[in-house]
């Protein structure tokens, strides 16, 4: 607490001297006292509210009135709090309204200083969790009695006929059994070692049906003949352990945690040959390349930034978007291709054990954990949006009109990109199927935007820094490591007495100074984009490499002892997409999680 209190404080003072504001020891003072009575919640729950607010306030222009409730005001009746007035008052005028030219470093310091700790990786209380796993609950109930629009349903279902060349091919290698599954990185529902997923012994009746194990879970016909077995047949729902999902919550910030479900191992295994199909599929296609995006997120980033500038284009957020993209929409999308349904349908995890809350049959397709969620809610998303606009313009959903349209229309995972005269029709579609758009996290009003991890005003990015780890611990090479790369991020967006602080807390713990390197030195080391700063007390001179080295940290990933074998091991052999394998990859494998450190020398350019 001491050490994120003190960095706290540094990152007030810096750019209080920047900005010519005389109220930072007012400031820490608050931050002192507010910690002192309610502890690290207001590091990481309360600050960040106050962001939150700030960044609506941004978002519409205006101050609204229910604004900062856990901060005093300066004067009664004014829309501002007395705390961070020095750099508020450069954004906002006496009346909460954004001024003509406002302060950029204000509104970004403003932003980094109440999101600093909003990330921090801990665990929530466990009333929070139970809430969050109640809400869990309730979503996917409300999910059951939605009702559609007739209009509504059949202009999104044609629409669907524009991603036959998509998922056609795809078809065509389920029928053809040219799937190529694989095990995913994640855990899955019975706790299993890496290589121990490759020895399945479980399948299930439906799987069966579209994915035979004996195409897809052995090696060869051999292997079938030997261990055909060994295999459980299971009904898809008989509510055993093998074959329900698993719902954990991981940790997302302290104000509530994220809800995942963890798949059964021969689910998940079918579900990753799916996703890699779409993913392909729809990243190459003519149209919808480029619109979609699952492993680029920089197309978005770049549009909310200019749009932030020219103000064409409005981002949108869904709330719990897994969890309330329904079983019902997913048919309606995908419906006419029943070969590829068929198969979705197969390897879907239909039950779910929520701790406190029993086993529920899921409304919603699926949930985040599953290798199918990200793809498929994409697809609806995208569908759901064009439909939108083209209903509004009054257009036939042709080939060539659906083209144009989807020119303007850009989805990754939850975050929707649509043009800004279009945005109101488009939400009001979206939560006609049962979706929600978060109106906090979605801006088209002023010169806001943020989507895929980027916020933006008038062309500037104001992404803040975070810290994802408590303070450093020479036992937990993980946070030094996290702590090393907070101290270079800062020091890259210019807080270079916030950088120094941080570097001093982490050369305590670990009792070394680090070198300064170039940014692509392997191992620990502080940024500089000085090259003359390049250096440390203890170099050498490698001469095979013709480069100076410095002595650091390297981690290194901890492995245990995971032996695979015989048919599986083969298995493994001809499914693995790993260009550069381990040579003892069916020996051991990586503790997930886990990373120890070790000292050696790296050259200090790249």
């Amino acid at each position: 607490m001491k050490s994120m209190m003190v960095l706290l404080c540094a990152l007030i003072d810096e750019p209080s001297v920047r900005c010519s504001t005389a109220h930072r020891e007012r400031d820490k003072r608050t931050v002192a006292t507010r910690v002192k009575h309610e502890g690290m919640s207001f590091l990481t729950i309360t600050l960040p509210r106050f962001g939150a607010d700030f960044d609506t306030a941004l978002s519409l222009g205006q101050t609204p009135s229910s604004s900062y409730p856990a901060f005093k005001r300066r004067k009664r009746g004014e829309c501002l709090p007395g705390f961070l007035q020095g750099f508020t008052r450069q954004v906002f005028d006496d009346n909460g309204v954004v001024l003509d030219n406002p302060s950029i470093e204000a509104i970004h310091i403003v932003r980094q200083i109440t999101r600093l700790f909003k990330k921090i990786e801990l665990p929530c209380t466990p009333e929070r969790e139970s809430a969050a796993l109640a809400k869990f609950v309730q979503v996917d109930e409300d999910l059951a009695g939605l009702e559609f629009s007739d209009h509504m349903v059949s202009l999104v279902s044609r629409l669907s006929w524009h991603f036959s060349e998509v998922i056609t091919p795809i078809s065509q290698k389920i029928e053809n059994m040219e799937i190529l599954p694989n095990h995913g990185p994640g855990a899955v529902s019975i706790p299993q070692r890496s290589n121990a997923k490759w020895n399945m012994d479980t399948w299930d009746v439906r799987l069966e049906e579209t994915f035979p194990l004996t195409q897809y879970a052995h090696s060869s016909v051999n292997a079938w003949l030997e261990r055909g077995e060994e295999i459980n047949i299971h009904e898809p729902d008989d509510g055993s352990k093998a074959t329900l999902g698993r719902v954990v919550t991981v940790n997302k910030d302290q104000e509530k945690p994220r809800v995942i479900t963890i798949e059964p191992v021969h689910r998940q295994f079918v579900q990753q040959g799916i996703k890699d199909e779409l993913y392909g599929n729809i990243e190459r296609h003519p149209v919808l390349g480029g619109q979609i995006n699952f492993t680029d997120q920089t197309i978005n980033q770049n549009l909310a930034l200019e749009s932030s500038k020219t103000g064409r284009s409005a981002t949108l957020d869904l709330s719990e978007a897994s969890d309330r993209n329904s079983l019902r929409l997913m048919e309606i999308c995908l419906a006419k291709f029943p070969v590829f349904w068929e198969a979705v349908m197969a390897c879907r995890t239909s039950k779910v054990s929520v701790p406190g809350e029993g086993v529920i049959t899921l409304n919603k397709f699926a949930s985040m954990g599953s290798a199918l969620c990200f793809p498929m809610e994409a697809i609806a998303f995208f569908t759901i949006a064009c439909a939108a606009i083209i209903d509004t313009k009054g257009l036939s959903p042709t080939r060539t009109n659906f083209a144009e349209v989807a020119k303007t229309v850009f989805v990754y995972g939850d975050d929707i990109i649509v043009p800004v005269d279009q945005v109101e029709s488009v939400i009001r579609w979206l939560e006609a199927f049962g979706l929600k758009v978060n109106v906090n996290k979605s801006h088209w009003i002023s010169k806001f935007r943020e989507s895929c991890g980027w916020d933006c005003y008038d062309g500037h990015r104001v992404t803040p820094v975070y810290c994802r780890s408590v303070p450093p611990d020479a036992q937990a090479p993980s946070t030094i490591a996290s702590w090393v790369s907070l101290a270079n991020q800062l020091y890259l967006i210019g807080y270079w007495h916030a950088a120094r602080t941080v570097r001093r807390l982490v050369e305590q713990k670990v009792g070394y100074k680090l070198p300064t390197a170039h940014s692509a030195t392997s191992g620990l080391s502080w940024e500089t984009c000085v090259p003359a700063f390049y250096g440390h007390e203890r170099t050498r001179w490698n001469p095979d490499l013709h480069k100076t080295e410095a002595r650091t940290l390297h981690l290194r990933p901890v492995y245990r002892t995971d032996k695979l074998d015989g048919y599986p091991a083969l298995l493994k052999f001809f499914l693995s997409r790993s260009p550069e394998r381990e040579a003892d990859h069916l020996e051991r494998s990586v503790l997930r999680g886990k990373v120890t450190a070790t000292f050696r020398w790296a050259p200090l350019t790249p």
